[in-house]
Formats: structure tokens, sequence, C-alpha cells
């Protein structure tokens, strides 16, 4: 699978307001202040970043932003 995959997933999840829970990531962590997400519905984000990594130290980032004017 390629970055693309992955973009196109992402963006199908954002379409359907869901994120799956993140694997293997169940307790808060308080020394970073984060809390792993459940799975439940999201409020439609107005930005992401998606991020590849590839063998070799190959690295891609996605910014995905709404147009203007679009809620």
């Amino acid at each position: 699978q390629g970055a693309g995959v992955e973009d196109a997933i992402v963006l199908r999840c954002l379409q359907r307001g869901k994120l799956p829970p993140i694997a293997n990531f169940k307790e808060p962590d308080p020394e970073l202040g984060v809390t792993p997400h459940d799975g439940s519905p999201l409020p439609p984000p107005s930005t992401v970043l998606v991020t590849s990594l590839a063998a070799g130290g190959a690295a891609a980032w996605l910014v995905l932003g709404r147009p203007w004017g679009k809620s």
C-alpha cells in the first residue's frame, strides 16, 4: 500500500464523520496530556494532517483543509 491508499482511507473516514480507535493505545498518557480516541463520532475537523513513512527514511505529509466558506 502506498501513501495514496492511506490518504483515500483518511478522506473516506472524514466524509463519514468516523475515525477508528487507535490500535494498542487504550490508556491516557498524563505526561503528554494525550487521550486515545474511542471510535465515537467526532465533529468535522477544519484541518487534517496525514503522515506516511516508508522504509529507507522516505516520508510524506499531506495537509487537508476545508475550502473557505464551506462548513
